[in-house]
């Protein structure tokens, strides 16, 4: 996770790539659970595919602390805190998602299936 940090202070975008996918591998592998290791990288592939963190609005450097307090928490055995930070981790990443989808495609609030109508 320090090494994402690194690359993401630098806007090394190719570099933190490699290395949050090294650091995801360590954590998949480190659970020991095959079953949620396939869930997780498939949700990672997933989000991939929005170009979610991206340099120059500061995802990047954000998302490298939630690895790095994630890793700590872990080496910590600190289960408590790893909970409220994975949830914390998934909410930031829904939403930058969703932000990338509306701006590749803005739902009108006619189009919007949650949109209330008053």
């Amino acid at each position: 996770a320090r090494e994402m940090v690194q690359h993401a202070e630098v806007d090394d975008v190719e570099g933190w790539e490699a290395a949050d996918h090294g650091h995801h591998d360590v954590v998949m592998s480190a659970a020991g659970n095959r079953f949620a290791a396939d869930a997780l990288r498939e949700a990672r592939q997933r989000v991939q595919r929005f170009g979610v963190p991206r340099r120059a609005d500061g995802r990047l450097v954000s998302c490298s602390m939630d690895h790095l307090a994630l890793a700590e928490a872990m080496r910590g055995g600190d289960t408590d805190a790893l909970s409220e930070l994975v949830t914390g981790h998934i909410e930031r990443t829904r939403t930058a998602v969703l932000n990338r989808l509306d701006q590749l495609a803005p739902l009108t609030p006619s189009m919007d299936p949650l949109a209330r109508v008053v």
